[in-house]
């Protein structure tokens, strides 16, 4: 069971996210995904000042976003070779602006459609 928690985890990340508050019943509040990225900022900083480089840590963090609209984005700014290796943590803003313009887009469109599908009943 252990194994297939982590497969799961690492296809779906923020599967986890919840775990405190599913399992033990904890109340703190659930971080979002961009609260994640920016969490991990300062770390990935670190390490890449350590001498990481970036596509070592980007790789695990490409599934962050599976089954939100904009995680396409996420993923191919994340592993762009060309991208990784002349930049620095803000690469990971720059991917996660990326998803959240795609993310608001497809938001406003589905309200669009639910308005209009209101004005037509």
């Amino acid at each position: 069971d252990g194994v297939m928690i982590g497969r799961a985890a690492y296809e779906n990340p923020y599967l986890l996210a919840t775990f405190d508050r599913d399992i033990y019943q904890k109340t703190q509040t659930v971080p979002t995904r961009e609260e994640i990225v920016d969490r991990l900022m300062p770390h990935v900083e670190n390490c890449l000042s350590q001498g990481v480089r970036l596509n070592q840590i980007s790789r695990h963090l490409l599934s962050l976003f599976n089954g939100v609209a904009g995680a396409k984005s996420w993923r191919r700014i994340l592993s762009d070779s060309r991208r990784l290796s002349t930049s620095g943590a803000e690469l990971l803003q720059q991917a996660l602006q990326a998803q959240q313009s795609i993310d608001q887009g497809v938001k406003e469109l589905l309200a669009e459609r639910a308005e209009w599908m209101a004005d037509a009943n």
